[in-house]
């Protein structure tokens, strides 16, 4: 729409710099991201890395001014290094640690929310209490300090912070607990300590060692109710003076004492890392011990103290497993223990790492002697891996590890439902309540494996359902982690068929012992009915080994999206979609009856773990997970099925069944780096296995069932939305927009909520390479997101048919062309295919112009000449269109589809008069404005009233005595200013009004083309914005003037709504609708303020077209004009602005 979309749109830099004195000639060519074409994608990459080199910078000339004193410069290049990043948790916490620097609470306040939320780092989470005491929201703060208390260590700084707290909360007193098992209790009187129920002791205030509490009482004798140890394995510690809890208690000390860590063997020994999150200031320790069946622990002196190897900094083979994302965020210890220190142990023989608290590292057991490994994998660095697991090799004389026909097994009833647990949480609760509410005791067994737990609800609620019999329970002693106790519940199921765990059975043998099927399920998924008898199905199939249902968080099984996250599914959208998949007629095994279903369904590489189904004869001949290579997880599942595949199994996607899944929860810096870690080790074991993942994806043999199900999802939504959400009895609208985001994106945005208000169903069309994607049209601000929202991708023109067919399913009623830039033709015969009729709208001068804005090479307005002199200029500056087309075949096209559309729809009557005058014969043009201005008018005057009342603000504060100092003031540009907004102008403008010394100072809230040549010249650049954080900031700049820089016509302006509501005048040239709304709000307000000074803004003459001479005599009488309505705005002699202020400077 020609107008300053917020930051994240604007495009990437097409110029570096800028002319000295204007100059602004740049010839051009660029091609919109859509059909056919590959450059945008180029721009956008290197777009992209530009933005990581300025954020970088951006970074260390902030902590630069940190350092040298100087927080409010500090505090700019970190929120503009925070907001070139897209809020790296990094950047924000340098950032907010300037906010407090400076004392301003109300602008750390959000960011330490999003690090506590996010990583419950312990600085942000008492910081954000400091601000919030800080705000006058006391109460909030105390309530978050107890939470914080109960498993946070307080740092010593934020200590008086406790003491006010714990007074006004009336609480009698406050403790923390630290991981070297320290209690700092603050009390008035001695406190009553019991761990887990039980009396600990009688503690007076002061610092007290919990552990040796423990041995001392059981020096003291057993009335003292003292037990050795029973410090380290108990759960919560409560604190209580006189019957009440203080501040922090009961404390949680399982969160206390979380370990994030990993180990991995090298070829020089073992190295890794590790630090408790609660507290990563503290020095951990690190134990070692071997495993061995012929070692004896108890005879040596074992576990062995290494903790001396740890410190800040590691070995580079250390240091590459910690994840970079958290480097600067995160302060882990280094280890590394060389092989020739450790002890010498029998071939095959491993250790076991261990924390602080005797707890195995992520990645526990290693192995000692991996040598041999390298002869089989060349250039790979040498994993954690025993020498009895070498990498798969073909038999002599076979190539195909997949050709072997796998043994068969007789037909057995029913299966086992296996599920893992560790604590309980409302996730865990929720999967046993859909185990047993879709599966019948008949169709399988349901067997829970719980991995030491201390969750007294879990364990009463295990307890209760096994004495039922409506589950069968196992219980590990010790803490086996996942693929543990995975193991535990395989062994268990072959034991009951009368196979030993280790009795694998070869390939040759004729038939199996009958072994039930098995589904492996974690405990943050939730299954819906009849999920089990679909799966099934699939693992009764020849060959097949295992199988994985579709999911949100399914790996490639993942749906709508398997590139990037996808929202968490509510449990109604879960169940409709479970309905979907088993509703689809090629969704499921081919029926021999019926005809229906997929007779040749795509294997996969390997299944997914979270929700695995294995078949009894797969089971059987393929064996157990190997615990013994990965460790807590993570890859273990994949290669499972790779050895399945070695003994001519196959994998399927089960596509007829939808499973609810959590995911990663808590995958921490930890699981990231044992993911990591496991995945090379898979390909050691499996060579090739990445590159079969890779030619997988390329082929994405899936796409076409995720696209059915997309369809199938978009047809319910219309046909049976869910309960309580309006359904669309109007029918569906389809508005076709590019990838260019920007002022079109939004407009598009409103006009969907507009449209779902009269009932519509809004659908969006934007170009891809290869054709369209289609989507529900995005919220608009004030709207609540939808938790599922798939993108369909279509070829065109070989698929159009099919989409015309769904589009007429939706009740489509009407086409949009809000931009067809980027799309293939076939897209402008749309509406003719649907039936239907097309309302064309207008955003920019695309429908006359093959360069959109009207600018001319040299960078100005240019006065819609003639055919000839528009022809001279595409060929000077060239075209930016994105098709191959002549200007009189544009113009002619463009007058035929603008008479035969139902209605032509402009924003604003400049935009509708440049049209009509190009095309006198089209339909009469409807002005319609995308916003209402006369809500958008109020809002200023309201903002004009609180300007007034601030402190700073001319109309409050009286002249400063003695001398008149030197005054200064701020003009704003708010948007994504690119060339066409005026971005070369401004940049000449700062670089005169920086050499000439003008109290002038410029404030971009956005980016530009050239952001560091702005930087340069003395222009204060923010960085990209989100849309609903642009007030704020155009609020906290203070500005004295807003300027428009767009030397060509505008047919909208959103930034000239930001300006507005913060009760800013703007200054704008007099071309296109901006000066239009301002002159249009002028005579709705009556005229003009006393004195007929305008009220909502100024209009300056337009910029000629003169040479360069004569551009820098206008930006020079520019920058003058400018210096003169700011002070009109805030006289000299006026007390300078507020502190706020200063730091945005």
């Amino acid at each position: 729409m020609m107008s300053k979309g917020s930051g994240p749109q604007s495009r990437p830099s097409q110029r570096e710099g800028g002319s000295e004195t204007g100059g602004r000639y740049r010839a051009e060519t660029r091609r919109f991201a859509g059909y056919g074409s590959a450059a945008a994608e180029a721009a956008r990459a290197e777009g992209r890395r530009r933005r990581a080199r300025e954020a970088r910078e951006a970074f260390e000339q902030g902590q630069d001014a940190l350092a040298a004193g100087k927080p409010a410069e500090g505090f700019f290049w970190l929120e503009r290094s925070e907001r070139l990043t897209g809020g790296c948790s990094v950047a924000t916490l340098a950032k907010v640690t300037a906010a407090l620097a400076l004392d301003r609470p109300q602008v750390a306040l959000p960011g330490l929310q999003r690090l506590r939320q996010a990583h419950d780092l312990p600085e942000a989470s008492y910081g954000e209490a400091l601000c919030l005491e800080r705000l006058g929201r006391v109460p909030e703060a105390a309530r978050l300090l107890q939470h914080c208390l109960d498993h946070l260590p307080v740092p010593e700084a934020f200590q008086p912070l406790a003491d006010r707290l714990a007074r006004v909360s009336h609480r009698p007193g406050w403790a923390t607990l630290s991981n070297d098992s320290t209690l700092l209790l603050r009390s008035p009187v001695a406190a009553e300590v019991r761990l887990d129920g039980e009396l600990l002791g009688w503690l007076p205030p002061g610092r007290h060692m919990l552990e040796g509490l423990d041995k001392a009482d059981e020096e003291a004798g057993p009335a003292s109710g003292g037990h050795p140890g029973r410090y380290l394995a108990g759960r919560y510690l409560t604190v209580r003076v006189q019957g009440r809890d203080i501040l922090g208690s009961p404390f949680d000390l399982q969160a206390l004492r979380r370990c994030e860590s990993l180990v991995v063997a090298t070829e020089s020994g073992i190295s890794g890392w590790l630090y408790h999150p609660a507290e990563p200031d503290f020095r951990p320790k690190l134990f070692l011990e071997p495993l061995h069946p012929s070692f004896d622990v108890s005879e040596k002196n074992f576990p062995l103290d290494v903790s001396a190897c740890l410190g800040p900094e590691g070995t580079q083979e250390a240091e590459e497993w910690f994840p970079a994302a958290q480097r600067g965020l995160i302060r882990p210890w280094f280890f590394t223990l060389e092989r020739a220190a450790l002890p010498d142990l029998a071939e095959g023989a491993s250790f076991v790492l261990k924390d602080t608290h005797g707890r195995p590292l992520r990645g526990a057991p290693v192995y000692g002697s991996l040598a041999d490994l390298r002869a089989h994998v060349p250039g790979v660095p040498v994993m954690s891996l025993p020498l009895a697991y070498k990498p798969a090799e073909p038999e002599e004389g076979r190539t195909d590890l997949s050709a072997p026909e796998p043994a068969r097994q007789k037909p057995v009833d029913g299966c086992v439902v296996i599920v893992p647990v560790h604590n309980g949480s409302q996730d865990t609760f929720d999967c046993l309540q859909s185990l047993l509410l879709s599966v019948a005791p008949e169709e399988a067994q349901l067997l829970v494996i719980d991995d030491a737990s201390t969750d007294p609800a879990l364990l009463q609620r295990l307890e209760a359902l096994a004495g039922s019999g409506r589950l069968t329970l196992l219980r590990n002693e010790r803490n086996l982690g996942f693929v543990g106790s995975v193991n535990r519940g395989l062994a268990h199921v072959l034991a009951q068929a009368g196979v030993a765990e280790n009795a694998v059975i070869p390939a040759a043998e004729a038939v199996l012992k009958p072994v039930p099927d098995v589904i492996l399920l974690n405990s943050d998924t939730y299954v819906f009915p009849g999920w089990l008898s679909r799966l099934r199905r699939w693992l009764s199939l020849p060959r097949v080994g295992t199988a994985t249902p579709f999911s949100n968080a399914g790996g490639q099984l993942s749906w709508p999206s398997v590139s990037q996250a996808n929202p968490f599914p509510s449990l109604e959208e879960a169940r409709q979609l479970d309905r979907l998949c088993a509703s689809l007629p090629r969704a499921a095994p081919m029926n021999e009856e019926s005809g229906t279903g997929v007779a040749s369904p795509p294997p996969l590489v390997t299944g997914n773990g979270f929700c695995m189904g294995i078949s009894g004869a797969c089971l059987q001949q393929t064996g157990l997970l190997r615990a013994e290579v990965f460790a807590q997880g993570y890859g273990e599942e994949n290669d499972f099925c790779l050895r399945a595949s070695a003994a001519g199994f196959v994998h399927l996607a089960a596509t007829d069944v939808y499973v609810r899944h959590r995911g990663n929860v808590s995958f921490g810096p930890g699981g990231q780096a044992l993911l990591a870690r496991n995945l090379r080790l898979v390909e050691m074991l499996h060579p090739g296995y990445l590159q079969q993942v890779q030619a997988f994806e390329q082929r994405d043999p899936l796409a076409p069932m995720r696209r059915e199900l997309a369809e199938a999802w978009l047809l319910a939504q219309f046909e049976h939305f869910p309960a309580g959400k309006e359904i669309f009895t109007a029918g569906s609208v389809v508005l076709i927009e590019h990838e260019g985001g920007g002022g079109v994106a939004r407009a598009v945005r409103e006009r969907g909520a507009a449209l779902r208000q009269e009932g519509f169903m809004a659908l969006t069309l934007s170009p891809t390479a290869s054709g369209c994607r289609l989507a529900l049209a995005e919220p608009a601000a004030g709207e609540m997101p939808g938790q599922v929202r798939p993108e369909i991708n279509y070829s065109l023109p070989a698929e159009g048919p099919r989409l015309v067919g769904l589009l007429k399913a939706l009740g489509t009623k009407a086409v949009e062309w809000h931009h067809l830039v980027g799309h293939a033709p076939w897209m402008r015969q749309l509406h003719v295919e649907l039936g239907v009729p097309y309302d064309a709208y207008v955003h920019d001068h695309v429908w006359f112009c093959p360069r959109i804005a009207l600018l001319s090479p040299e960078g100005n307005y240019c006065g819609e000449p003639d055919l000839a002199a528009c022809r001279a200029c595409v060929a000077r500056g060239g075209m930016v269109l994105g098709e191959e087309i002549e200007l009189p075949a544009l113009r002619q096209r463009s007058a035929q589809e603008l008479a035969a559309a139902r209605h032509v729809v402009a924003p604003s009557q400049d935009a509708g008069a440049r049209l009509k005058r190009h095309f006198p014969a089209s339909r009469p043009v409807t002005v319609r404005a995308p916003q209402d201005e006369s809500r958008l008018r109020q809002a200023f005057r309201e903002a004009r009233v609180r300007r007034s009342h601030q402190p700073g603000h001319q109309s409050g504060r009286g002249s400063v005595s003695g001398e008149n100092p030197v005054s200064r003031w701020r003009i704003g540009i708010v948007g994504g200013i690119s060339r066409w907004k005026g971005g070369d102008l401004l940049l000449d403008l700062a670089r005169y009004v920086h050499q000439a010394q003008l109290p002038l100072d410029f404030v971009l809230i956005g980016t530009s083309e050239h952001d560091e040549a702005l930087i340069s010249a003395g222009v204060a650049v923010t960085g990209p914005y989100r849309e609903e954080e642009a007030l704020e900031l155009v609020e906290k700049a203070e500005l004295d003037l807003g300027f428009i820089p767009s030397l060509a016509p505008e047919t909208w302006c959103y930034a000239l709504e930001w300006l507005w509501r913060a009760g800013v005048k703007v200054a704008c040239f007099d071309i296109g609708a901006v000066p239009e709304r301002i002159r249009a709000a002028e005579r709705a307000a009556g005229g003009a303020e006393p004195g007929n000074e305008p009220f909502f803004g100024m209009v300056l003459p337009v910029l000629s077209a003169a040479g360069n001479d004569g551009v820098e005599k206008e930006v020079v009488a520019l920058a003058q004009r400018l210096l003169a309505l700011a002070s009109q705005e805030r006289p000299p002699g006026v007390a300078e602005r507020s502190d706020k202020a200063q730091e945005a400077s």
